[in-house]
């Protein structure tokens, strides 16, 4: 009997054993997923952490032992990553191919590398057949029940039409291993005849960027401005997030993240339409194919008055799909939907628009992208705007076609 017992004790310790020994190696695993992860994000030092963890678990893990020496060589750390590249050769024989690796490393001296800052310069002309947003009928009407009377509208309320030239640069400086980043963007748009909506746009950020339990955070801030004709018209600045969840599918090429925004805007000439804006949604994205990728997002759009705007507070939703194919080499097509609806909280103007005012906008994108070479590339864009109103006032639609010219590049 007792050797009975002592068989299960002894089968049951087994049996437990063998499954801490595969939960550990399905913990290494995902943890060198991240590293590798961190690796490709250049979050170097987040990698160096989740690598030394792999290798508690896993001592015998000779990738982990390979990629720590490397990013350490990155980093800067030519004794400790010399140490690691004799502890490889010694301990796992690697083949010429890696061999030959580690000797190009070697060769660098481990110098820390500069972090590469990336940039993009485009030059654009086009044409829009609604630059002011002009109402789509001509004629509207104002009060309501027996004091309803039909106005027509002046022509600076109807759709005008124009060519425009312009500029976009942006630029992303990453800082060394850490996976932050500063940000700055500006573009200036040109009418040609209607320079009173010319626009100048600029921008700048910072992105903190963290690995958790191989869940992927992001966060930091922007501050905006845009001018009109040559005077400031707005003036904003927020705070961005953005969490990425592991992915919990068979299929790693599906993502999903959630992503928000709350950025307050400021007008100087118009200061009672100031406002604080919070936008929270859902992103899915799925790359099924080397050369197709599907982004989806779900939100809602809650956005409070500061002032005393007409219609109060607003709240809505909003949701998007976007389309990336591409199917040669130099070519990408793009496509773009997005719908959104707003609804106010109280009625717009009392007395000459009486309703709650609903808006439901509706926007389409269509993209041709050709490289010329690694560093330039035409873009061909057609965009169409319909905005559905309750109120006629601000019912309008328009399309708008440009052609870029686009140069990217790092330093």
């Amino acid at each position: 009997m007792i050797g009975y017992y002592f068989f299960r004790w002894l089968v049951g310790a087994t049996i437990w054993l063998c499954s801490f020994t595969a939960l550990a190696h399905s913990t290494s695993r995902e943890l060198y997923e991240d590293a590798v992860r961190a690796i490709e994000t250049n979050q170097l030092d987040e990698a160096v952490a989740q690598l030394e963890a792999v290798l508690v678990q896993q001592p015998e893990h000779a990738g982990a032992w390979l990629d720590l020496a490397l990013v350490l060589c990155q980093q800067g750390d030519a004794m400790r990553a010399e140490r690691l590249f004799q502890h490889i050769e010694m301990n796992f024989s690697p083949p010429p191919v890696l061999r030959e690796l580690i000797s190009k490393y070697r060769e660098s001296g481990c110098q820390r590398p500069r972090a590469a800052m990336k940039w993009r310069l485009a030059a654009q002309t086009g044409y829009d057949n609604n630059v002011n947003m002009g109402a789509r009928q001509s004629s509207i009407q104002v009060g309501s029940g027996e004091n309803a009377i039909n106005l027509e509208l002046h022509r600076d309320y109807l759709p005008h039409a124009d060519h425009f030239s312009g500029v976009e640069f942006d630029l992303n400086y990453p800082i060394e291993s850490s996976g932050d980043s500063f940000s700055f963007y500006a573009q200036n748009r040109s009418y040609h005849r209607l320079h009173e909506y010319s626009s100048n746009i600029a921008a700048i950020g910072y992105v903190r960027t963290a690995n958790i339990a191989r869940w992927e955070i992001q966060g930091g801030g922007v501050i905006g401005y845009l001018s009109l004709g040559g005077k400031t018209y707005q003036t904003s600045a927020g705070v961005q997030w953005l969490i990425q969840a592991p992915s919990l599918l068979p299929d790693k090429n599906f993502t999903l993240s959630w992503a928000g925004d709350a950025t307050r805007f400021a007008f100087p000439s118009q200061s009672s339409y100031n406002m604080m804006r919070g936008d929270s949604h859902v992103i899915a994205s799925w790359q099924p194919a080397a050369q197709m990728l599907w982004k989806g997002k779900l939100g809602v759009i809650l956005d409070q008055t500061l002032g005393n705007r007409p219609g109060g507070n607003r709240t809505g939703w909003s949701w998007q799909t976007e389309i990336y194919y591409k199917p040669h080499p130099a070519w990408q097509v793009e496509a773009n939907f997005r719908r959104q609806r707003l609804h106010d909280s109280q009625p717009y103007l009392p007395g000459l628009f009486d309703q709650v005012r609903n808006q439901r906008q509706q926007q389409i994108m269509l993209a041709v992208s050709w490289s010329l070479n690694k560093a330039h590339r035409l873009r061909a864009e057609w965009r169409a705007l319909n905005n559905n109103d309750n109120i006629a006032l601000y019912r309008y639609r328009g399309q708008s076609y440009s052609l870029n010219w686009i140069w990217e590049g790092q330093h």
